[in-house]
């Protein structure tokens, strides 16, 4: 059975806020500080209101299609910032098949209210579960070593990283209720490296092969299988030679797409988040 769908997305934390003062709070939070494009001064409230009604439609339309398609499970291209990976082991590629479920967290509307509330000491409002497809990640990981990826397997969930008390690789949990709000549809996590400093870290050209050995090892098997990736064009928003944070949120938000329409699986199909207003 080859991809029923793919879908990708910005994982930023403010395009999950409803609010001006949501979106502005975490903006000072990652970006006051930093050099800004001229843009962020025709952002006021109206445009915020635009992006979030942009960002309910684009969501909604990843989690249609995901609702038609029905997967038996979801692969889940996603980057560590210092979460499960830290200087003592930082893989390239790391899949977890343990059967241990994954305890994460989503960031929905953690800056909407009076205070700005830090999402992982809420689990009760934040918190979530995602159940792991552990079988066919062992399947995944046989399968990439055999395409020539040295990919590291992980079966047991113990955080190293520094930002430990968040749980596990943001990319992977906070827009997980965004696709599936009954989170009933396990994972497969394919984990990437990402803020190391280092010529180690996947290239375009790289990543781009493992996404094509991945769809070889969807062809061999039976299952219904949906890929999704989370991520950004800049993975250290404090830069200032980068530009970015807000921008990056805005920029990214434009990117929000579905691969793949009802009824036409195999041609791709890019609905830039900017159309879907």
């Amino acid at each position: 059975m080859t991809l029923t769908v793919g879908m990708a997305s910005s994982h930023f934390p403010s395009l999950f806020q409803d609010t001006y003062t949501g979106w502005q709070r975490w903006w000072e939070r990652l970006s006051s500080k930093t050099p800004q494009p001229p843009e962020v001064a025709l952002e006021d409230e109206a445009c915020i209101a635009d992006f979030v009604a942009r960002r309910r439609t684009a969501f909604g339309r990843l989690r249609a299609s995901f609702a038609v398609h029905r997967p038996d499970a979801l692969i889940v291209i996603a980057g560590d910032q210092d979460e499960w990976f830290d200087p003592s082991h930082l893989p390239n590629v790391l899949i977890y098949a343990g059967s241990e479920e994954i305890v994460g967290f989503h960031n929905d509307g953690d800056s909407d209210g009076p205070e700005r509330l830090t999402f992982w000491e809420h689990p009760e409002r934040f918190g979530l579960r995602l159940h792991v497809d552990s079988a066919l990640a062992e399947t995944f990981h046989r399968g990439l070593v055999g395409e020539g990826f040295d990919v590291s397997l992980s079966r047991k969930i113990d955080p190293q990283g520094r930002r430990r008390a968040a749980g596990p690789p943001h990319a992977l949990t906070r827009t997980m209720p965004q696709l599936m709000p009954a989170l009933d549809v396990p994972v497969i996590p394919i984990l990437l490296k990402t803020v190391e400093d280092s010529p180690a870290v996947l290239g375009g050209d790289r990543c781009l092969a493992l996404g094509r050995a991945i769809g070889k090892i969807c062809e061999r098997l039976p299952q219904r299988l949906a890929i999704y990736g989370s991520g950004g064009n800049v993975t250290q928003p404090v830069r200032p030679a980068l530009g970015m944070g807000r921008r990056d949120a805005r920029s990214l938000g434009d990117e929000v797409s579905c691969v793949g329409r009802p009824g036409e699986v195999g041609k791709p199909l890019f609905v830039p988040f900017g159309d879907n207003r």
